[in-house]
This record gives structure tokens, C-alpha cells and sequence, in this order.
């Protein structure tokens, strides 16, 4: 998994996180497995590499991975690094604006559907319920 130390929400679950990346990587070793690291992928701080929901990731953090993952496996491949350019300023309070926006429209509706012990998917049909 990757740090995810920058996200407020989410940091209280990084000790978790890197309790896992650890324990996967003693699996690795034991079989030989390679191992493609997040946790070390410092460009998954910019906010860009995220969906807004922030739990996801965005377009450019997922062609970012596959870069990544891409090395670790020594794949040769034609992968260009996407550049977002620079980052715009934001103030403290645009800042919180961002937050509260994002608490409306994705943590309180996510903290819903589990205190109503429900799942986004429910009720929807198998895209392809038939191989």
C-alpha cells in the first residue's frame, strides 16, 4: 500500500498499512516474489495522484504505478512520465473549503452506508454475471 501519512483522514491507519506492506514483503522473500513498492513512490503525495474521493487514484496515479510496477517486474515498455505541471498555491482556507466539500460529498456518505450497513454495490447487477 502506499503512505498515505499526507491524508488526514487516512492517517491513522498508516501504521496499519506499513504492517502489511512488511508482512507482504516476508511472503515475497519466502516465494521469491517481486515486490512493487508505493510506499517509496513519493510523487503519491501530490493530491493529483488522487480521485476525488481520495481513497482512489486518479488517471496519472494509476499511470504512474504502472510505470512503477512495470520497473519492478523489468518490463520493457513505452510508458512516458505524465507531468502535471506545477501545482497551484492554495491557501489554508481554500484548503478547508476542499475538505469540507469533500467530507459532504464522500466521507459522510460513506460513513452512512456503513452505520446503515450498506455497500455502494448493492442492488446493482453483474456487469457479466456469465463467463
Amino acid at each position: 500500500g502506499p503512505d498515505i501519512g499526507m491524508t488526514p483522514v487516512l492517517r491513522r491507519v498508516r501504521g496499519k498499512v506499513a504492517i502489511y506492506n512488511e508482512n507482504l514483503r516476508a511472503i515475497a522473500h519466502r516465494h521469491d516474489a517481486i515486490v512493487a513498492d508505493m510506499w517509496a513512490m513519493t510523487e503519491l503525495s501530490d493530491p493529483r495522484m488522487w480521485a476525488p474521493d481520495r481513497l482512489h487514484f486518479s488517471s496519472i496515479g494509476h499511470h504512474t504505478i504502472a510505470r512503477m510496477v512495470l520497473d519492478a517486474l523489468n518490463v520493457d515498455n513505452a510508458l512516458e512520465p505524465l507531468h502535471p505541471g506545477a501545482k497551484p498555491p492554495a491557501s489554508w482556507r481554500q484548503a478547508r473549503v476542499e475538505d469540507a466539500v469533500w467530507a459532504r460529498e464522500h466521507l459522510v456518505p460513506w460513513v452512512l452506508r456503513r452505520v446503515r450497513k450498506r455497500s455502494t454495490g448493492d442492488h446493482i447487477a453483474p456487469k457479466r454475471p456469465e463467463f
